[in-house]
This record gives C-alpha cells, sequence and structure tokens, in this order.
C-alpha cells in the first residue's frame, strides 16, 4: 500500500508557510521510517534494480534513454579506470514533466566492483588530504594521511583518529565554495584532480555526445541542446563540459542532506555529475520549489546520476542512508583492498601482522557497514567568459536584483552601474525595490552602450496557452517580466508567432509600462513552429534568431524566453529559459533568465552555419 500525501502542487503556492512544504513531509516520514522493507514499498520508491517490479506512482516519470553507440570512449588512456558506457548500458531519463525535473538521467550500478573499489578508496586517501583538499574539519583536525591512520591504529588506541574519521562529512577539490559568503573566488582553489577530471568528462561524453543523431528539431525528442551540452566546435572528441570544483560527501552515523538547489555557480546550465558509492541512500528529486511532491529513488554503489536541463536546478537532498545494505563482495572487497594498499608486509612477525589485521578488518567492517560516498562533480563558470573573476564584482549586485523578482514594489531611480550603486548607498541601507541596481554593464567596454536583448515569445510566456487566436496577456505573468525588466533594462526582439504584428504588440506593451520604444526589431517570418523534416523543410525559430545575432553583431548578452523547444540549438541552449505552456513566466523561469542576462557574455561567430 503506498502512502498518499496531501499534495498541493501549485505553481502559486510559493506563499504557503514551510509547513505545507509537500517536500518536507515527505522527506520527514521517510527520515523517520525504520524498516527498510516498509521503505521501499510503502513510500513509492523507484529502484532501478528491480524497475519492473516497481510498483511507484512515479514509475513512469522515467523513460529509457538510449545511447547511441556501440563502443564507449577510450577508457585505456586514462591512467584512472573508467566505466564502459555504451548501447548496451542501462539508462533512464525524465524527459516529459512539468515541475521542473527534466534532464535527470540514471545509469544504474554502471561502476564495477572493482572501479567502485578503487573510487571509494581514492576518496578516502589522494582525495582527502590537506595539500590538495578543504575539508569541514578544521586545521588540526583535518591531518595528512587520516585513513590510512585510522586503518594502522589499534582499536583501543585509536579512539582519535576513529572520531575524526566519523567526523569526517566532505572534502572539496578545484574552486572550494566560500559558505560564509556563498560565493566562489579565483583565488580560493586548488589544482582539480585529474581523476575526477578524466572519470566525469568520459560519463558526459558517453552519454550525451554520441547521442547528437536524434531528430535535432524534434520538441519530443531527447537531444544534448536541452540539458546544457554541446560539442566543442562540433567535434566528438571533446566536449563542452568543463570540471572545475568537487565535493565528496562521506555520510555515516545516519548522515543526511536537507533539500536544496545547487544554484550559486554562476554557470547553471552545465549539468553536474554524481556518483554512488558504498551503502545505499535514499535522495529525493523535487522541482521547483518545495511545493513540488519529490520523487523518492534509490542510489545504489555503482550508480551515476546526471542531473542536467531543469533538474539541474531542482530542489534535491539525501533522505537517509540505508545502513548495511553494502554487498558482501563489495565490502570485503574493499576491506582487503585498504589493507594491502596500507599495511606492509615487510612484518618480522607475519603471525602478529596477522592477528592485528583481524582487527583492522573488524574496525573497516563497522565503518563500511554504515558509510557512505558521493561524489559529485560540476562546472562553475561559463567557459565564453574571458575574465571569470569579473562574476565575483558582480555578486552582490546580482543577490539585489533578484530581490526584485521576490519582492512586490514599485522601482524607480536604480542606478546604472557600480559607481552610481556606490555614491546612491552612502547614506542609506538598501532596504527597498527602490535601491536596486540593474544590471552591471562596466565588465565590458562595448556593453556599456548596448543593453541585453529577450527573444519574447507571447504564448506560452506572457499567458497560459500555447497558441492563441488572439494576443492575450496574463496580467501576473506582464508584471514577472516587467520586474525583470526593470532588473536588467532589456530590449525586446520579437520571434513570437505575433511578431508580424510589431506595432499593436509594442502598443499592448505600452499600456502596461513598457517604453514605447521597448522592442527593436524581429526576428525573420520564415520561422515555424513546425520541426524540419523532409515533408516540411521549414525553417525554425532558432535558426531565426541565429540569423538575427548574426546580423547584429553588438549583442553581447540576450535570453530566449519561449515555450518550444525550436526556439533552442546546441548554440542557443545555454541562453534558452524553456517555460511551461500552462504556467507561463513563473518566478524561477524568470530568475533563470535574470542569472542568464547576468552570467553569460555571447561572443558572436558570424561564419555559423545556420
Amino acid at each position: 500500500m503506498q502512502i498518499a500525501y496531501n499534495n498541493s502542487n501549485n505553481n502559486n503556492n510559493n506563499n504557503k508557510s514551510s509547513s505545507n512544504e509537500i517536500y518536507k513531509v515527505v522527506d520527514k516520514k521517510i527520515k523517520n521510517e525504520t524498516s527498510i522493507e516498509n521503505l521501499l514499498h510503502s513510500y513509492n520508491v523507484i529502484d532501478f534494480q528491480n524497475i519492473n517490479r516497481c510498483n511507484s506512482k512515479f514509475k513512469n516519470k522515467f523513460t529509457p534513454f538510449k545511447i547511441n553507440h556501440t563502443t564507449s570512449s577510450n577508457t585505456n588512456i586514462s591512467q584512472h579506470p573508467l566505466p564502459q558506457i555504451n548501447a548496451r548500458t542501462k539508462a533512464y531519463i525524465i524527459d516529459n514533466d512539468h515541475d521542473g525535473r527534466n534532464g535527470l538521467i540514471i545509469l544504474p550500478q554502471v561502476l564495477t566492483t572493482m572501479q567502485q573499489i578503487y573510487y571509494s578508496y581514492h576518496s578516502l586517501t589522494s582525495l582527502c588530504e590537506p595539500t590538495t583538499a578543504k575539508s569541514n574539519l578544521n586545521k588540526n583536525e583535518f591531518e595528512p594521511n587520516l585513513f590510512k591512520k585510522f586503518v594502522e591504529n589499534h582499536i583501543d588506541d585509536g579512539n582519535i583518529i576513529n572520531k575524526k574519521m566519523l567526523d569526517l562529512k566532505w572534502t572539496t577539490h578545484g574552486y572550494h565554495f566560500n559558505w560564509d559568503k556563498r560565493i566562489y573566488q579565483e583565488h580560493n582553489k586548488n589544482e582539480f584532480p585529474t581523476s575526477l577530471n578524466e572519470l566525469s568528462k568520459h560519463i558526459i561524453k558517453s552519454t550525451f555526445v554520441a547521442n547528437n543523431n536524434n531528430n535535432d528539431d524534434d520538441d519530443d525528442s531527447i537531444n544534448n541542446k536541452h540539458y546544457g551540452i554541446q560539442d566543442d566546435d562540433n567535434n566528438n572528441s571533446n566536449v563542452d563540459f568543463y570540471p572545475e570544483a568537487s565535493i565528496v560527501n562521506f555520510y555515516s552515523n545516519k548522515g543526511r542532506m536537507g533539500g536544496h538547489k545547487d544554484d550559486v555557480e554562476p554557470d547553471q546550465t552545465s549539468p553536474v555529475v554524481s556518483i554512488s558509492l558504498c551503502n545505499d541512500a535514499i535522495f529525493l528529486i523535487g522541482g521547483s520549489n518545495k511545493h513540488i511532491e519529490p520523487i523518492p529513488i534509490r542510489l545504489r554503489s555503482g550508480d551515476v546520476m546526471i542531473m542536467s536541463g531543469s533538474s539541474r536546478r531542482a530542489v534535491h537532498g539525501i533522505s537517509t542512508i540505508l545502513q548495511q545494505t553494502i554487498e558482501p563482495h563489495l565490502l570485503n572487497g574493499l576491506i582487503d583492498y585498504s589493507i594491502s594498499h596500507i599495511i606492509s608486509k615487510n612484518n618480522v612477525n607475519p603471525s602478529y601482522q596477522k592477528s592485528r589485521n583481524e582487527e583492522r578488518k573488524e574496525k573497516l567492517m563497522d565503518y563500511f557497514q554504515i558509510l557512505r560516498i558521493n561524489i559529485n562533480v560540476r562546472q562553475v563558470y561559463d567557459r565564453s567568459r574571458k575574465t571569470i573573476g569579473l562574476l565575483n564584482q558582480r555578486k552582490t549586485m546580482i543577490q539585489q536584483q533578484q530581490r526584485i523578482l521576490s519582492l512586490d514594489l514599485p522601482i524607480r531611480n536604480v542606478p546604472s552601474t557600480i559607481a552610481d550603486l556606490s555614491n546612491s548607498t552612502k547614506n542609506r541601507n538598501m532596504t527597498s525595490t527602490s535601491d536596486l541596481p540593474v544590471r552591471n554593464l562596466t565588465s565590458n567596454s562595448s556593453s556599456l552602450t548596448t543593453p541585453p536583448v529577450v527573444f519574447l515569445d507571447i504564448d506560452g510566456v506572457l499567458n497560459y496557452t500555447r497558441s492563441n487566436s488572439e494576443i492575450h496577456l496574463e496580467p501576473e505573468l506582464v508584471q514577472r517580466f516587467r520586474k525583470l525588466h526593470d532588473a536588467t533594462r532589456f530590449k525586446i526582439v520579437l520571434s513570437t508567432f505575433w511578431r508580424g504584428f510589431k506595432d499593436y504588440v509594442e502598443y499592448i506593451l505600452s499600456r502596461k509600462g513598457f517604453p514605447k520604444d521597448q522592442i527593436i526589431g524581429t526576428t525573420t517570418l520564415n520561422g515555424n513552429h513546425a520541426t524540419n523534416t523532409a515533408s516540411n523543410p521549414l525553417r525554425k525559430r532558432a535558426d531565426d534568431i541565429m540569423e538575427y545575432l548574426a546580423a547584429n553583431p553588438h549583442i553581447k548578452s540576450f535570453v530566449i524566453l519561449d515555450d518550444r523547444i525550436s526556439a533552442s540549438n546546441s548554440i542557443l541552449a545555454k541562453h534558452f529559459v524553456h517555460t511551461v505552456s500552462k504556467e507561463g513566466l513563473t518566478d524561477e523561469k524568470a530568475k533563470d533568465a535574470l542569472n542568464i542576462l547576468n552570467n553569460l557574455t555571447w561572443y558572436n561567430n558570424t561564419s555559423t552555419k545556420l
């Protein structure tokens, strides 16, 4: 019997109290469940190892994800073991969800047992050194060779080391996140580990790049471009994914992670790669907010999860660790591997060494039976920017801009530069939206006279229909669009079906408070909603947008707001905000657009083939 929840799955419920957030309700129920058997059978948990017998109501959310190549990319050139990912690899994706989870991909147990042993040990040793990583442990606690000392010590004389191992919660590599300021900083980083760079790029390349033979224009097709992935210069040997930061989480003593969004990286479009090791866990994937009921997923050791597309920005967390679910062959192999790589065999007293190893096995068995390791890797910055340090200069301003989208107050006297902002705030605190700054244009001199551009669709963005027989605007959606305008001072290029009625659209928007010169142009009238097939060789909206950009190389910042996937392609994907027709421009989509306008610079390539 499945447990039913009172789920109010309405995006307009953002003002509800936290006690009514369905994510927290589900999370609490799963966390407090003491019986693993009851948990797996009564809480709609999806288990991909037993997907055919799974009776979860969310089962139909996932569809098979076909990997369209017969051989995995070359795994022999790496000094670290890489999983085989090819046409025989089972994979599942959410690709038709209206709650902000599209692009979530699961590759069940794609790592072999030996690979799981290798990366578990690697996480506890090479990825757990003060010279190359940071940790939740303070400088005195985070000492070199911590795991080695843990294995070597007697049970009765290693209490301090034992405690440190249990207190170890995470290590970070590459760019280190500043938890106090909630920011990444250029000076706060170490060299990114080669092992995780090779592993994550291999996973992304093997999963996505070879899929570029899907129908490039079919709104219902699964395609790389919708998930923040594209070939680098159309070359399958490279991947437009740059691993820059990693967190290795160590869950023990019933560790968990509450529901949250990974929303601090300036690059919010590139996917996150997550690898599960040792004991199983119940992972919750929510939606665009905590009022959407989350899907519980059992992640097993060896599973790889990719959060791409809209799922990259979804609420998620670890509800509970299923202790003592580590497979016996993995447990024994990990114990033997650890002891054999740490303990010297050149001991003058073999019988003593054998006795000590029995103690070590006992201690390691206790530790590994409660441990879950999660490796996640992400790209931090959009690599089209020449100087990533510029993003940090604008962090405070961006956070203040985002308040515009959450406060229902008039906006006026908005400073246009950092200097103006400094002068305007010398004698007062910024406590109202009248003091909020617009988009900072000082990072690029050419941008000082070039406002950002919104390629605007109307139906499904400013109203709740996919198509209409007349131009109709919903007041609350227009108000949200106006707030985005007040935060960025964008200009509009009509890419909508109604772009042939520019003067009339301009008149309607002026009645809603927009300047009369707001619309600066339209895309060509050749574009169509239809897909590009042999029987219907019509161009797509994306082609028209590309043509407009090529003809207007001064445009350096833009976003595409559209409810049709045909408005994007592999080149435009990072500038594309895909709305849902029945929801229009939600708060989350408006914030996505704001993030793109603030963080992505377009380097126009006039030689791009349309």
